[in-house]
C-alpha cells in the first residue's frame, strides 16, 4: 500500500494518539508499544475497520501537524541558505581535492608555492566546513571527506596531512583574531568621567 506523507503523517498521529488513550486504561500499559497498536489497527477484521476509524476520527483534530510536502521539497529561505551553505562547503571539498591534483606532486617535492597553494585551498575548505548546517557529527564527517579524499590523492598522504594541519590552524588562528578584534577598540570615555 503507498502512502501520501499526508496520509502517514495521519496515520502516525492518530495511532499515537490512540495509544496514549489506551495506555490510561490498560493495567500493563508500559507493553503497549506503537507497533502493538498499529498492528491491531491494520487487522482486516471489523475490529479493525473500528480501530481505523477511530484513528482517522483522532488524527483529524490534529490537522495543523501534517505535513503535505516532503522536507528535500521545503524551499523556505532558511532552508535554502543551509542548502547553498552545505553545497559550499562539498565543492570546497572538490577543489581541495583538484588542487592536490594539480600541486600535490610539488608540495610533495617540496615547491614552497605548490605548498602555500594547498594550505590556502585547505584552509579556505575548513572555513566552509565550518560555516555548514548540521550537527557536530554531520562537520566532522565532511573533515573526514576533505582528509580522505585529498590524501588518497598523494603519493606521500603524510605530506598532505601535515599541509591540512597547518590549513587548519590557519583557519582557526584566523577565526581567534575575528573574536578577539571585538575587543580591541577602546571605549569612549563618558564627558564626566575626569569629575569623579
Amino acid at each position: 500500500m503507498q502512502l501520501s506523507i499526508r496520509e502517514a503523517s495521519r496515520f502516525v498521529i492518530g495511532t499515537a494518539l490512540l495509544r496514549a488513550q489506551a495506555m490510561q486504561h490498560v493495567e500493563h500499559a508500559q507493553m503497549l508499544s506503537f507497533d502493538n497498536v498499529a498492528a491491531a489497527i491494520l487487522q482486516p477484521t471489523e475490529e479493525g475497520k473500528q480501530l481505523r476509524r477511530t484513528v482517522e476520527t483522532l488524527a483529524d483534530g490534529q490537522a495543523e501537524w501534517f505535513r503535505s510536502n516532503p522536507p528535500h521539497a521545503m524551499s523556505s529561505g532558511r532552508v535554502m541558505q543551509s542548502r547553498a551553505a552545505e553545497i559550499a562547503a562539498l565543492r570546497r571539498i572538490g577543489g581541495a581535492a583538484v588542487s592536490t591534483l594539480a600541486y600535490g606532486p610539488r608540495a610533495v617535492a617540496g615547491d614552497a608555492v605548490a605548498a602555500e597553494q594547498l594550505t590556502s585551498a585547505y584552509s579556505e575548505a575548513y572555513t566552509a566546513i565550518d560555516a555548514a548546517p548540521g550537527s557536530t557529527n554531520d562537520r566532522r564527517a565532511l573533515v573526514g571527506l576533505l582528509h580522505d579524499q585529498t590524501q588518497r590523492l598523494s603519493s606521500k598522504p603524510e605530506t598532505i596531512r601535515s599541509l591540512l594541519n597547518n590549513a587548519e590552524k590557519r583557519c582557526l588562528a584566523r577565526q581567534a583574531a575575528a573574536i578577539f578584534s571585538r575587543y580591541d577598540r577602546t571605549l569612549d570615555r563618558s564627558d564626566d568621567f575626569d569629575n569623579r
